[in-house]
């Protein structure tokens, strides 16, 4: 884990494109394609190593480290709201239902309507926590990977349910994991991710190490702006850090980090040059994402409607929305632009 930050990564990336210019002659001008925490990279793999990098295409990218994301969920409850105002009703209703069966220690009804593997222990905070949290995660994740016409689905099933809100908000969860039952034990968890030292193609326990270190971008539901309520706080999340990774894992040293993060690549306010920057409405992420060009080199396209790296991590459609369309026309412009630059 020593190894695991984002200094190392951009040492990689540049050793790597020089490796390839010696062992292969690949002496052509390089553009740097990346998605999210990738997209950070791009961006600022290309400040870094400029005379490597010849431009970047950033999709998606949270550039301005931060502890605590609250504006995550009030987006979430925005695009609810803006799709259908008694779908944003129907997750407020249900959220709220879910924190009064929790109020009068009801598990078994908690267990059946979440498909939990065991009941949940009630008295535990911790664990009543997690369950608000894996719950909202899933409504965040419906609009973070939304596509066009999947958000009016989703709204449209919450609503048929409106008579009974706790039946229907429980029912779309339970769908759309697939109805796998789950364990709501945040010790257990804990464990789990301390110990897990074998290669596995889940990397949560990763990202959580530099979320713990760097970067922060904690999505707390914390905000009162959004229909869950504030379930989720900060705190419980910056716990995990200690738990899992040891007591030096503090808030104040995550704080130094992202202090560090920003000064390094300049947040919202990068010093950059032929980067394109792209930033989906729809995309939870978005309040650390960029919203201003820094200079008119370093253009940043707002694509309405458009939810997390949508532009990149799904294929080129006739039928897709103008804003999407418009904005892949764009990006391929401003690149084969920069290509004919020295």
């Amino acid at each position: 884990m020593v190894y695991l930050n984002m200094d190392q990564a951009l040492e990689d990336t540049a050793y790597f494109a020089q490796k390839m210019k010696q062992d292969f002659g690949l002496d052509g001008k390089w553009i740097l394609i990346g998605a999210s925490f990738t997209g950070d990279m791009t961006a600022w793999a290309r400040a870094r190593y400029p005379h490597l990098f010849h431009a970047a295409y950033s999709s998606g990218a949270p550039v301005q480290a931060q502890v605590e994301v609250a504006e995550y969920y009030e987006v979430v409850g925005r695009a609810y709201l803006d799709t259908d105002p008694l779908c944003y009703t129907v997750l407020e209703e249900g959220m709220l239902a879910l924190r009064q069966l929790v109020q009068i220690g009801d598990a078994a009804n908690i267990t059946r309507l979440f498909n939990l593997v065991e009941d949940i222990n009630v008295s535990v905070e911790d664990d009543v926590t997690l369950l608000y949290f894996v719950v909202t995660q899933i409504y965040g994740s419906l609009v973070q990977a939304s596509t066009p016409g999947s958000l009016e689905n989703v709204c449209s099933r919450l609503v048929s349910g409106q008579d009974n809100p706790l039946e229907a908000f429980a029912q779309v969860y339970r769908e759309t994991i697939f109805n796998i039952p789950l364990r709501i034990n945040a010790s257990r968890l804990v464990e789990s991710y301390r110990n897990q030292t074998d290669y596995s193609a889940d990397i949560t326990r990763q990202f959580m190490y530099q979320s713990c270190l760097e970067f922060g971008w904690f999505t707390a539901v914390s905000s009162q702006n959004q229909p869950f309520g504030p379930v989720v706080p900060i705190e419980f999340r910056l716990k995990f850090c200690t738990a899992v990774f040891g007591p030096e894992f503090t808030r104040e040293r995550l704080e130094a980090g992202v202090e560090r993060t920003n000064l390094l690549y300049g947040g919202k306010q990068p010093d950059v040059t032929r980067v394109v920057y792209t930033v989906g409405s729809l995309d939870p992420f978005n309040p650390v994402q960029m919203s201003e060009e820094p200079n008119v080199d370093a253009p940043v396209i707002i694509i309405q409607g458009a939810s997390h790296c949508i532009d990149i991590t799904s294929p080129a459609s006739p039928d897709e929305p103008p804003p999407l369309a418009e904005a892949r026309t764009r990006v391929v412009e401003l690149l084969t632009t920069w290509l004919a630059e020295e």
